[in-house]
Parts: C-alpha cells; sequence; structure tokens
C-alpha cells in the first residue's frame, strides 16, 4: 500500500516541477536485449561479457526515440553508463544495404548511430538474411560515391559542428 502512495506522490511531483518550468520532465528507460544464435533473453541480465558470435544491446528510449550502446563478442558489458544521447553523431551515409537484393538498413541503423559505437557486420548480418551474392555497401554521406562496407566496420563519430565535415571513421 505504502508503495503506491509513494509512487502517486513521486507522480505529483514530476507534475509540479514539469508545470513550474513549462517543460515536461524527460525519463529514460533502458532495457536489453541479446542478438546471438545460441543464447535467448533469459540469459541477458547474468552476462559479464558478450557471448562469441553475439551483439550485446543496451537500449535506452527517451520521448519515443531508441537508442543503442554495442557491445560485441567477449567485449566486457558496462551497463548504463554512456548515454546515447549525450552528443550528435555523424551519420557516415546517407543509405546503407545489401546492394544485391537491394535491401534497405538505412532506417534500422538510425538507432544504432550513437557516439562510440562501431557498426560492424556481425551486427549487420544478425539484422538481415545473408546468401552467397550479398554485398552491404552504403553511399558516404559526404562523397556521395558507393563505398563497400568495411570488414573492420564504421566507428561513429561525435558530429563536427564548426565545419559539419565527416568525423565518421573506418575503424
Amino acid at each position: 500500500m505504502s508503495m503506491i502512495c509513494i509512487l502517486r506522490l513521486y507522480n505529483s511531483v514530476c507534475k509540479f516541477i514539469s508545470w513550474i518550468f513549462g517543460a515536461p520532465i524527460h525519463h529514460k528507460k533502458i532495457s536489453y536485449y541479446i542478438l546471438s544464435d545460441e543464447y535467448d533473453q533469459d540469459e541477458v541480465d547474468e552476462m559479464t561479457r558478450v557471448p562469441e558470435d553475439g551483439v550485446f544491446i543496451e537500449e535506452w528510449e527517451k520521448d519515443g526515440v531508441k537508442k543503442c550502446n554495442l557491445f560485441y563478442d567477449t567485449d566486457e558489458i558496462v551497463r548504463g553508463v554512456y548515454d546515447p544521447f549525450d552528443y550528435e553523431p555523424y551519420v557516415p551515409w546517407i543509405w546503407i544495404g545489401d546492394k544485391t537484393s537491394e535491401v534497405d538498413l538505412t532506417t534500422a541503423m538510425e538507432k544504432y548511430m550513437v557516439v562510440g559505437n562501431v557498426i560492424a557486420l556481425d551486427l549487420i548480418l544478425h539484422l538481415i538474411q545473408v546468401h552467397n551474392d550479398t554485398e552491404i555497401v552504403y553511399i558516404d554521406a559526404r562523397t556521395f560515391e558507393e563505398v563497400k562496407f568495411p570488414n573492420k566496420g564504421v566507428s561513429i563519430r561525435k558530429r563536427n559542428v564548426n565545419d559539419n565535415e565527416s568525423s565518421a571513421l573506418t575503424s
């Protein structure tokens, strides 16, 4: 019974602060999941390292927008430390996908555009069905040239507000 009273009080205080300052209080929700053929969601809470051939995803949601921190196989999992909303990323492409089948991954990649993330083939290959002729490419946002996706992935860097140039680097 007292927990309900505490929640009501908390909601009342949030509404009051929102009314005073004229802006809503933004809550961030964090959830975790793994992309892996060998592990399921029940095992995610106990993980301290990403299993081999897996991608651990820490998904933050704020005002209906989702952003994700990525951890790849054998990385140590550091939960809740890096707020993906802290910095504006430079998005290195205007289109990304499978050139052969014309599968467009541009929208699917938006939530992974977080400063410090590396977009690796491991992630992409978990998101699409792979065939013998799959060829992942992207259209470079600066040069508009087609670029074969590098084996080492692409690092997402902070947007350079002074000159708006590319801060994304191939890892």
